[in-house]
């Protein structure tokens, strides 16, 4: 698994990937996504939540749907977030599950 950090996720035109709808997308080289199986992928400055990227999946929305050309000639995937696994570490579940003893500890 390897870690990228996106400086500046960007909302895509209205309607690419939503109708009616602009959708945070980030962009990354497909050559990136050719080298490995998994990427945790940060937003910004913020360590507590990422996405996990499955690059397979990746992959194949990236050729059915959005590839796009820099500057510098190199393919980039445009992905919309709404596709991967969002991690937060912060989480916490509202009902915290109590032991039917209580001799039982749950730690």
């Amino acid at each position: 698994m390897k870690i990228h950090m996106v400086k500046q996720p960007f909302m895509c035109r209205l309607g690419q990937f939503e109708k009616d709808k602009q959708t945070l997308v980030l962009g990354l080289d497909m050559k990136a996504l050719q080298t490995t199986d998994m990427y945790r992928c940060y937003i910004g400055k913020n360590k507590r939540v990422y996405y996990e990227i499955d690059t397979a999946e990746a992959l194949v929305y990236a050729n059915d749907h959005t590839i796009w050309t820099n500057p510098k000639g190199r393919s980039v995937a445009i992905l919309p977030l709404f596709l991967f696994k969002k991690i937060d570490l912060d989480f916490k579940p509202l009902v915290e599950p109590k032991p039917k003893d209580p001799q039982t500890k749950l730690f």
